[in-house]
């Protein structure tokens, strides 16, 4: 599994200050929903599904991004999985 470092600050880390959130915690809801949209599709070696990024302290319901995962081949060959994304190659 790989994400661009761009696609990891955007929704991995967390923004100074705001709270109730933690890399951690990000990064297993991303690879949950990218799993969970794995699991549905049926086929493809591209996908897009959605989740909620909390950036802000904003009340409410966070607003709802759109990532892509995308099935290659790896430096030497293996399949590696990077979630990115969608105007990302």
């Amino acid at each position: 599994m790989a994400l661009p470092r761009s696609t990891w600050a955007e929704y991995v880390e967390v923004p100074e200050g705001v709270i109730g959130q933690d890399t951690a915690g990000r990064l297993w809801d991303i690879l949950w929903m990218a799993r969970n949209a794995v699991a549905r599709s049926a086929d493809g070696s591209e996908l897009l599904f959605q989740l909620h990024v909390r950036n802000t302290n904003r009340r409410g319901t966070p607003p709802l991004v759109t990532l892509k995962a995308v099935c290659g081949p790896g430096d030497s060959g293996e399949p590696v999985s990077t979630i990115m994304r969608p105007e990302e190659d």
